[in-house]
């Protein structure tokens, strides 16, 4: 088994915007390589190759990644990193998604 290294972050669920929270609720959610991942669709798990492909320090600096289709919104510890910010085009499984949202996060440490 492989350690992990990462940082315990006390997330509320009022963080998210509207969207987000019934997406949550209704949809569920993952950790999936320290990211919360907001589930649109549990069976589409291409969100899942979009966190798996991002160079690890960025991927350290996302706390949460939402998909619909193929539109992506994240939330960061800090400015979005230069390529992932709003309105940027990524390529997923060879299919072009487009950025939506691109912000930092601001959230209680503990």
């Amino acid at each position: 088994m492989k350690n992990i290294e990462s940082t315990i972050t006390e997330f509320k669920l009022y963080y998210l915007p509207p969207e987000l929270t019934y997406e949550f609720l209704v949809n569920g959610y993952s950790i999936h390589k320290g990211v919360l991942i907001v589930w649109a669709d549990p069976r589409d798990k291409s969100i899942l190759d979009f966190i798996d492909d991002l160079p690890s320090n960025n991927r350290k600096q996302l706390y949460v990644a939402y998909a619909r289709t193929t539109r992506l919104k994240l939330y960061w510890d800090g400015n979005p990193p230069f390529g992932y910010e709003k309105d940027d085009t990524i390529s997923v499984n060879n299919v072009e998604w487009i950025i939506e949202e691109s912000l930092f996060a601001y959230l209680d440490y503990v």
